[in-house]
């Protein structure tokens, strides 16, 4: 008796050792550790946006990091692309920003609303490094080929609707936003409500960018590069685990009958 209860025990500890150490999560060819010290964070380098008439702004990129982790090791055989639109224009706020301009002139702020941004897997990846070279053709759903790996709303962040704020940095531009997980493959992983927004709402990621200034292109629209960092948190696959531990527990069970 005493020696199937030590056994039990044994093995409820082991198990409960297993699910306090997450395996690496596979979704759709994208692999990131949920153990990471930053769980799931990623960085952005190649983006391209595009600014219309009313400075909405939109565009896509590539997913260069992920998890401290280059493409070879996070999406072997694949890329992970996105393309992201509907952020329009709300308000533009103006105030005293002696770091960008020490003459203590006034700088801009520009408020958005709205906003979606859409990931893909793509498996037949052309490799590009030249930011110049993306195209939304070569970014979004590859008319179907590509796998719809996240899908992504604005979050309101602050006040009643904004969901981006971006503004100068010097002779470039910087931003920062939140978003609501709603679909894609590694939406079940990703959708957390873990980020306490001031709004008093919570999103399930956050992220900042950094771009170029806005160059005119001579219709009224203009265009900029960049990069964009994002964080959150994820949830571990529980399916291999939860056999494990199953297994684990009749093995237990029937060793606790053969000493009693």
């Amino acid at each position: 008796m005493n020696i199937g209860k030590k056994i039990l025990a044994s093995l409820a500890i082991a198990v409960a050792s297993l699910s306090a150490s997450a395996s690496p999560i596979n979704i759709g060819g994208v692999v990131w550790d949920p153990d990471h010290m930053g769980d799931f964070n990623g960085v952005a380098g190649l983006i391209y946006q595009d600014a219309d008439a009313n400075r909405a702004i939109s565009g896509y990129g590539v997913v260069t990091f992920l998890n401290g982790q280059d493409n070879s090791s996070f999406c072997p055989g694949c890329e992970l692309e996105f393309e992201f639109g509907g952020y329009t224009l709300s308000n533009i706020d103006g105030g005293l920003d002696p770091l960008n301009d020490p003459s203590g002139g006034l700088t801009q702020f520009f408020e958005y609303t709205g906003g979606w941004v859409r990931y893909y897997v793509d498996y037949t990846p052309e490799g590009i490094t030249d930011v110049n070279l993306l195209t939304a053709a070569n970014t979004g759903s590859g008319g179907g080929d590509n796998l719809l790996w996240l899908d992504l709303e604005g979050a309101v962040g602050s006040g009643v609707e904004t969901t981006f704020i971006g503004g100068p940095l010097f002779n470039a531009a910087a931003g920062a936003g939140d978003f609501n997980v709603v679909g894609g493959a590694a939406a079940s992983n990703l959708d957390t409500n873990s980020v306490l927004l001031q709004s008093g709402e919570f999103a399930d990621l956050t992220f900042g960018s950094n771009f170029t200034a806005l160059t005119p292109n001579g219709d009224g629209t203009s265009s900029s590069t960049g990069s964009a960092s994002f964080n959150g948190n994820s949830i571990p696959e529980p399916t291999s685990l939860a056999i494990f531990g199953i297994a684990l527990l009749a093995f237990g069970a029937n060793a606790r009958k053969k000493l009693m």
